[in-house]
């Protein structure tokens, strides 16, 4: 591997200001930044097989919602390694392909990835065990199995439920580092699930005041505010989770908004729920075609047939989406056309998801 020092220097500099953009969330810049020093890699020295730096090229095209993109990088990764016997750092591919699955829905597909993952890692490794129960975690996919211990007979083999609820319970959070707040989650979750409310609401009042807090810990304690009878309190919180003067990396206020919404429907406030999609959830917002359903659904239940079908024409034959792709895609798009009178459509749509979820005449009966 022959460059000059100047170019060196300069791949350096690239990859110091990715370091610092890729940090702070902007996913879109350090997905440029990325490509620009991979680019720069292929031109200078092409004969050099990079490797981590498509891992990483994935991790940001994933994270800025270009899946197909992510795809292809991780499958670029993988071609670097064909000539090595060991094919060190293969965990990197199949866990990054897993999670790819996961977002698309296709999960089985998604944990024979995981699978492969951790054949692929060290004996030591914990990192894509524990990525995997969290996969299953989920998508309801580890049953809540509580167990006396991990040598224990009951626990079957190591990815068993069991097995894998005891091996996220006896996890150490401050050993993962900057995933200490995604260790302490897991196990809320695990808590949540066993019934054990108060250790589950300790967890994540401890991930909060840590300043680790994401999605996943405002909608459990949001849970479990509601187990105790405290709407208000949940209203509350997502109130304040979701305004956008709160976002940062690992909160997402669409969906937190989504929630919102429909915690105002429960308490029979309908104006604060239509304001909330009308100011937040639909265009020119960030939105996705999940919101736009439901806020067709609030205008439908008010008579308002309308909006409801402008909601959905909306979703349907706006550039907003593009073809559906996952399971989720094709379920919403169903559904749209379900309050379109397009039955034929929509039982098509129902089909290709996979039946994601039941069919859309419950909503009829829920509406009439």
């Amino acid at each position: 591997m022959s460059h000059s020092n100047s170019e060196h220097v300069e791949l350096m500099i690239m990859l110091g200001v990715f370091n610092r953009v890729f940090k702070s969330g902007d996913w879109n810049q350090a997905l440029w930044l990325i490509s620009l020093f991979v680019n720069s890699c292929r031109y200078y020295v092409p004969r050099y097989p990079i490797f981590y730096p498509w891992i990483v090229k994935a991790v940001c095209e994933r994270h800025a919602g270009l899946i197909e993109a992510a795809k292809t990088s991780y499958l670029e990764a993988g071609k670097t390694r064909a000539d090595d016997q060991n094919r060190a750092g293969d965990q990197n591919v199949f866990g990054g392909l897993a999670a790819i699955h996961s977002d698309r829905d296709e999960l089985n597909e998604a944990e024979e990835c995981y699978l492969k993952a951790m054949a692929c890692a060290s004996d030591t490794s914990q990192d894509e065990r524990f990525n995997y129960a969290v996969f299953l975690l989920e998508h309801q996919r580890l049953p809540p199995v509580p167990l006396p211990g991990p040598d224990s007979p009951a626990c079957g083999d190591r990815n068993s439920p069991g097995a894998l609820t005891h091996f996220l319970l006896s996890l150490d959070p401050c050993a993962f580092g900057e995933d200490l707040g995604k260790v302490m989650n897991a196990q809320g979750i695990v808590q949540y699930r066993l019934g054990n409310f108060a250790t589950s609401e300790e967890i994540f009042l401890g991930v909060e005041k840590l300043g680790k807090d994401d999605t996943t810990t405002v909608l459990y304690r949001v849970l479990l505010l509601k187990r105790r009878g405290r709407l208000g309190e949940a209203v509350r919180l997502l109130e304040g989770k979701s305004s956008p003067t709160q976002e940062r990396p690992g909160i997402d206020p669409v969906v937190l908004a989504e929630w919102l919404a429909n915690l105002y429907l429960e308490q029979g406030n309908t104006a604060a729920a239509v304001r909330l999609y009308k100011e937040r959830l639909l265009p020119p917002h960030r939105y996705n075609r999940e919101s736009l359903v439901r806020y067709a659904l609030i205008q439908l239940r008010f008579g308002d047939r309308a909006e409801t079908e402008s909601a959905c024409r909306e979703m349907l034959e706006g550039h907003a989406f593009g073809k559906p792709v996952t399971r989720r895609d094709f379920y919403w798009d169903g559904f749209a056309n379900y309050l379109l009178g397009r039955r034929d459509r929509a039982r098509y749509d129902h089909d290709r998801s996979g039946s994601y979820d039941v069919f859309y005449e419950r909503y009829d009966e829920s509406n009439s």
